[in-house]
């Protein structure tokens, strides 16, 4: 047989076999839509499913309405309402493979909190923030956002410490970010630390079933630099941006 036509049925049976091949077929999805809770809300979003196919989010009512967490359970469009810390205002990020929830609450004149909702409960734990007190205490308090959960139950996300006296400017939202830790049935947040000797802010956006974190900050130039962080013990390590341009790891 002629070497070349030979080669041809080979090479023609080869191709043949990586076409009829199931797992080299394009994958195909059906769309769900799902539900807003009950009560007209005007807005809603889904941001995070875990592996069994829970997913979690919010929907609210838009401005100077409230904002509520919301789970939707496999199968099921209509969502379970989250419980709220105080009422007004929940978020829901992110959600694990044990049905973990966390994200954070705020009020119209409060704080802003991270929150943890445990499987099987509407009740909110509230996340400490760095700087101490409750969600009400704008002397020494803190904004806290909880951005991730991993396995174990450790959470991750941002804090500033409060500064200065509640008034005109908005001042709950002085400090500076710093990119925290929480571990499992703990309230009080571990500072991850601010890149470049402490300079500028850091936020903490994933982390993985090994506790390795990333997230982002001040590069030191203007701009913004993705970090790692090995452990909650770490200094955070910067991840080279190709070319030298912005590496937002968020």
């Amino acid at each position: 047989m002629d070497f070349r036509f030979k080669k041809h049925l080979i090479t023609s049976a080869l191709m043949g076999g990586m076409l009829l091949a199931p797992e080299m077929q394009a994958a195909t999805y059906t769309v769900s839509q799902l539900l807003n809770s009950a009560g007209g809300s005007t807005f809603f979003n889904a941001t995070a499913i875990n592996a069994s196919g829970q997913v979690v989010g919010f929907d609210g009512w838009g401005y100077g309405g409230i904002t509520v967490a919301d789970l939707w359970q496999p199968g099921s469009a209509t969502p379970t309402v989250l419980g709220s810390l105080w009422g007004t205002n929940d978020i829901a990020t992110a959600i694990n493979d044990g049905g973990q929830v966390v994200g954070y609450s705020y009020g119209y004149n409060s704080l802003k909190r991270a929150t943890l909702w445990q499987p099987g409960s509407t009740t909110p734990i509230e996340l400490g923030a760095l700087g101490g007190g409750d969600h009400w205490d704008y002397v020494i308090g803190g904004n806290s956002y909880a951005t991730g959960i991993n396995a174990s139950g450790q959470v991750i996300g941002y804090s500033n410490s409060y500064s200065g006296t509640y008034g005109s400017g908005g001042c709950n939202y002085c400090g500076i970010q710093h990119a925290v830790l929480w571990q499992p049935g703990s309230t009080t947040p571990i500072d991850l630390g601010t890149p470049y000797n402490g300079s500028g802010f850091s936020q903490a956006t994933g982390i993985n079933d090994s506790g390795q974190v990333v997230g982002y900050g001040n590069a030191g130039n203007g701009g913004f630099e993705a970090f790692f962080w090995q452990s909650s013990s770490s200094t955070p390590i910067a991840m080279t941006s190709l070319g030298g341009g912005l590496s937002n790891r968020h």
